[in-house]
């Protein structure tokens, strides 16, 4: 079990690359951002399982 922290961090490091690649590739900002929620959310979830 990681800390809040730590999740959050991992969170916010999946955010943030999926925000840039979808700024990269062209991608309308809301879909952008809601794709990035749904990433932080289950890179979150994933690593917390492992």
């Amino acid at each position: 079990m990681m800390s809040k922290f730590g999740l959050f961090f991992i969170y916010l490091i999946a955010f943030v690359c999926t925000v840039v690649i979808g700024m990269a590739t062209g991608m309308p900002k809301p879909a952008v951002y809601a794709l990035g929620l749904w990433t932080g959310f289950i890179a979150s979830l994933l690593i917390e399982e492992a």
